[in-house]
């Protein structure tokens, strides 16, 4: 079997299934307990695995998507989970934010997945998903390979299905390229763009990208110009700890249209963990700092939330802002949090955070009392 660039299956577990994907044209990879075999081209493989590999397949649902290189590996392309599914498009950035959770190395070695074969993924993911998140790196950095993307979206998946758009929103500074993602793009699309200062003095520092706020901020007036639906993202640090009312008042006041603004706690991992000194501010601290902002945010009609926040690090009154935010495998919890009362409504914190940074979470308890 020819693996090439690899090979690309959709999970069948039933005959249902696989008479469903044959009629597709797609290859189909049938789990049958312990047995693995992949129908490609027609031609029936049987797989030879690792334990460790039969594991996570077997753990997979129907019509997940799977794609397949030699040696005994494999990457999960699509899987039915709460967090949705996601097309990610290339780990470069045009932007080096200074917290960022990935590293410095990995984003200038270049993985950029050619447009075809961004297609080819889209094309074997069920079309009845309710949300697709388009992320990188920066995946307006493939340029005008991302319009095909868009039509290709809009034409696979169904009415209901909702997209996030993760960028730093600069690509859209140019009238063109903002005129011709507009033409392209399906409905439903939700933007979500980082802003971390209220000027070039406050924000470009954070991203180590001279000119970004001018961009980032031009591109938001041309995406709201459009009656775009955006939610900025605030990545709170020691970097602007100080002046987050100022930015909120900022927000409030020249850009007027935004849906909603997620307050971030830092993901301490990759280039953040490498400036820890920098950038780390406890979530206590980082709460009480963007209490004023929130109010600000809020009378402005702006809806707010918490993002990344243990319940136990923020007041009683704003824990209905508090999403539980964390990818499901990033999720962790300190042993006390065992005894907490809301431990289950709490969306814990990173992993990585917890394992490079020494703090105190203190169990919430005796509230029926």
């Amino acid at each position: 079997m020819d693996f090439g660039q690899g090979i690309l299956a959709a999970v069948s577990k039933s005959s249902n299934a696989s008479k469903e994907l044959a009629d597709d044209g797609k290859n189909i990879l049938f789990i049958d307990h312990d047995s693995f075999t992949i129908f490609f081209n027609s031609t029936k493989y049987r797989l030879k695995l690792s334990e460790k590999a039969m594991d996570t397949l077997s753990q997979l649902n129907e019509f997940d998507v799977i794609e397949f290189y030699a040696d005994d590996r494999f990457r999960i392309v699509y899987e039915d989970c709460p967090d949705g599914a996601t097309l990610f498009v290339t780990n470069q950035c045009n932007s080096n934010c200074i917290m960022c959770p990935c590293s410095i190395p990995s984003r200038r070695q270049r993985d950029t997945i050619s447009v075809n074969r961004l297609c080819d993924y889209l094309e074997y993911m069920p079309t009845d998903i309710r949300h697709l998140v388009i992320t990188g790196g920066e995946p307006t950095l493939i340029r005008k390979d991302m319009f095909r993307i868009l039509q290709k979206i809009r034409g696979h998946f169904e009415d209901f299905t909702h997209y996030l758009f993760l960028t730093n929103g600069r690509a859209f500074s140019s009238q063109w390229y903002l005129n011709q993602f507009m033409e392209n793009a399906p409905q439903n699309l939700y933007f979500g763009i980082p802003l971390y200062g209220y000027s070039a003095e406050t924000h470009d520092p954070i991203t180590q990208t001279p000119g970004s706020f001018a961009q980032t901020v031009y591109g938001l007036k041309g995406l709201l110009s459009y009656g775009c639906n955006i939610e900025l993202r605030i990545v709170v640090s020691k970097l602007n700890l100080a002046y987050m009312d100022q930015l909120a008042s900022f927000i409030g006041s020249e850009l007027r249209g935004i849906n909603r603004v997620n307050i971030m706690a830092t993901e301490m991992m990759g280039a953040a963990a490498r400036n820890r000194e920098l950038v780390w501010v406890d979530y206590a601290e980082s709460f009480k700092a963007s209490k004023q902002a929130i109010q600000t945010l809020m009378s402005a009609g702006i809806d707010v939330s918490l993002y990344n926040f243990p319940l136990c690090k923020v007041e009683p009154g704003y824990w209905s802002l508090c999403a539980k935010s964390i990818s499901s495998y990033k999720i962790r919890y300190y042993d006390s949090c065992q005894e907490c009362e809301v431990r289950e409504l709490c969306g814990g914190v990173f992993r990585s955070t917890l394992a490079l940074e020494k703090m105190v979470l203190t169990p919430v308890k005796g509230r029926g009392k």
